[in-house]
């Protein structure tokens, strides 16, 4: 019943059914071709024919719109895929082994985070060439401190539990330990670190897309979109305007979703922002 009672909740779910569902589904739509173009319909206004009307070589913004969508969902999926694993892993050891074990990973943690995200990002990306592998890796490799120092101070807590000291006391190994009775008692933090992680992910992928180190051509994202709409801000602004307000409502749904399930799973045993303790 608390779930029904949760705007947050509701509004986040909402908001990221939507994007899940136009991500997954939008090639299926009829009449949606985000590569045809028809100069002759260029930087049409939204109307009829075209709902979110065209860009400069007649493309219709709602296909293009929708198939960054699919992008967007891509990258944060991997990208938190990656972050998730490693963090967790990092984040079992450091907090139950403790000491040099600790130390080092956590270290390493705090290195990672010291560096401007973004920044890094763009020289990561700016070496290794400009894709959405290497997006996915480096969005993945950057994102696994913030994660791995959640876990350990939910592991802290929890190696000092009965459980976990009767599972000690007859006899099973640290990987049993680690993965049969605490892994599963992270799955509230790490299921707010995933929604508050795509939002992340989205935003980074637009921001890298607009400078042009994102998504390629003829892969459609909402940040190339942003910036190849600037060029016509004044003429034709819904070029600029409708993706970038694509972008946010996404971003929108998944932080409001991430501080629902964080009030609703463990309103006590997480912070209110990924990466605080």
């Amino acid at each position: 019943m608390k779930w029904r009672r949760h705007g947050g909740f509701i509004l986040g779910s909402i908001l990221v059914s939507v994007f899940l569902l136009l991500g997954l589904f939008a090639s299926l739509i009829p009449g949606l071709d985000p590569l045809s173009t028809s100069p002759e319909e260029a930087l049409e206004r939204p109307g009829p024919n075209h709902l979110f009307g065209t860009d400069a070589l007649g493309r219709d913004l709602l296909a293009r719109i929708l198939e960054g969508a699919r992008i967007s969902l891509l990258v944060g999926v991997f990208s938190r895929g990656i972050a998730l694993s490693l963090g967790t892993l990092a984040g079992l050891f450091a907090g139950y082994h403790g000491g040099i074990v600790d130390q080092i990973l956590m270290r390493l943690a705090d290195m990672t985070l010291s560096f401007p995200a973004l920044l890094l990002l763009v020289a990561v990306v700016s070496s290794f060439g400009a894709s959405l592998l290497v997006l996915f890796l480096a969005l993945g490799f950057l994102g696994w401190a913030q994660v791995a120092r959640v876990i350990r101070s939910r592991v802290l807590v929890l190696r000092s539990e009965e459980f976990v000291e009767a599972a000690v006391a007859n006899g099973a190994g640290t990987a049993r330990i680690l993965f049969l009775h605490i892994l599963p008692s992270c799955m509230a933090p790490l299921m707010v670190l995933f929604s508050m992680g795509m939002a992340t992910a989205i935003i980074a992928e637009g921001s890298l897309s607009f400078l042009g180190l994102g998504a390629q051509a003829p892969q459609v994202s909402w940040g190339t979109l942003v910036r190849d709409g600037y060029e016509y801000i004044r003429t034709a602004p819904w070029l600029t305007f409708l993706p970038g307000m694509a972008m946010a409502l996404a971003v929108l749904g998944f932080n409001l979703l991430g501080d629902a399930l964080r009030d609703l799973l463990d309103p006590r045993g997480l912070p209110h922002r990924e990466g605080k303790q």
